[in-house]
């Protein structure tokens, strides 16, 4: 994403519970990121938390690689989608338009695809 103010931010974006190896490389390409481009950020960024929007992570592989809990270049659940929005409602505001769109095409999803 390249802010209006120029910052250009990097997100690896994986799976809720990564393998090692989806981790190691996402963190040599976020290294490799911020070598080449000193003023971007970048970011391991997870969709949601498995764990709980307000619990701690806790799926243990990830963290032989990052401190999942405290590191800034981490983001998970909320914090990822309120960054990538640029705003700090952007989560509450997904969530609620899943809500809406939910409604309305949960009878069509499951009629015309699950066959339920």
């Amino acid at each position: 994403i390249k802010r209006t103010d120029g910052t250009e931010e990097y997100y690896s974006i994986k799976t809720v519970k990564p393998n090692l190896d989806q981790t190691e490389i996402a963190k040599r390409d976020m290294l490799r990121t911020m070598t080449a481009k000193p003023d971007s950020l970048a970011f391991f960024a997870l969709p949601y938390n498995p764990s709980g929007e307000s619990k701690l992570y806790s799926w243990s592989v990830p963290k032989k690689i990052f401190d999942m809990n405290n590191s800034s270049a981490v983001l998970i659940g909320s914090d990822f989608w309120n960054q990538v929005g640029n705003d700090p409602n952007t989560y509450l505001e997904l969530l609620q338009i899943f809500d809406e769109l939910g409604d309305e095409y949960q009878a069509k999803i499951r009629n015309d695809y699950l066959n339920l």
